[in-house]
This record gives C-alpha cells, sequence and structure tokens, in this order.
C-alpha cells in the first residue's frame, strides 16, 4: 500500500487573527511540526489550501471554497492519479503539544 500524506491548511483564520500555518510553536511553524508528524508514515506528502515551498500543493477538488472537504477530494484525486491507494490527513493546527 503506498500512503499519501495531506495537511489541510486552507482557511481564513479569521478567529486565529494570523496563518495558523506559519504560527510559530516551540520555535517552528505550525506547518513544519504536521510535516514532521506525518512524514514517517507516508511516502509523499502534499499541502491542501496553503501555498509552501516545503512539499507539493494542491487544489481543493472539484474547486477553491469548500473547506476541508474540499482538500481532502484534492488529496483522494491526487492519490489515485498518482498511484496512491490510501490518504493520511492532519490539519495544520492538529499537533501533539507534549512533543
Amino acid at each position: 500500500m503506498r500512503t499519501l500524506g495531506v495537511i489541510l491548511a486552507g482557511g481564513a483564520s479569521r478567529r486565529f487573527g494570523s496563518d495558523k500555518a506559519l504560527a510559530i510553536l516551540r520555535g517552528k511553524p505550525l506547518i513544519g511540526h504536521a510535516i514532521a508528524a506525518l512524514l514517517p508514515h507516508c511516502e509523499a506528502l502534499v499541502v491542501a489550501g496553503h501555498e509552501t515551498s516545503l512539499v507539493p500543493v494542491i487544489a481543493d477538488y472539484p474547486g477553491p471554497g469548500l473547506g476541508p472537504l474540499g482538500g481532502l477530494a484534492g488529496a483522494f484525486d491526487y492519490g489515485r492519479a498518482h498511484g496512491f491507494t490510501q490518504i493520511l490527513s492532519s490539519s495544520v493546527d492538529c499537533i501533539d503539544s507534549a512533543r
């Protein structure tokens, strides 16, 4: 089985007040924590909903503005097209704070 990891990093972060993916926790942006958490369990990683140079970015499917479900659908579309058999996902702000 080939596993594609997807980090859901979209949204306007209105309640948070700034871009959550770039918020610093223990000296590292949240997106960096999410990458570190998923990477050991996946053959490849992508990000949905946030431009980054750290891993490839995928588009929401079938189009923008669909929230996390659009990101997941985009990951399934990308995964199928690239031969992955399963998806492992995490939101960008869902990390183990004890690490």
